[in-house]
């Protein structure tokens, strides 16, 4: 439908000089690619503050 992809280029319409970062859901991986954007490895999750160790 293109929703996705029209959001994303009104975003950057109005922001011309901001960085779009986008976290994905892993379903969605690979769409982000074939539209044109770079994909990063550098993205940490945490879903519970108990995941959460001392180091």
């Amino acid at each position: 439908m293109g929703i996705g992809i029209e959001l994303i280029r009104q975003t950057k319409l109005k922001t011309p000089n901001a960085k779009l970062i986008l976290l994905s859901a892993p379903k969605a991986v690979e769409y982000y690619p074939k539209i044109g954007m770079t994909k990063w490895d550098q993205c940490y999750v945490l879903n519970h503050v108990e995941e959460l160790k001392s180091i």
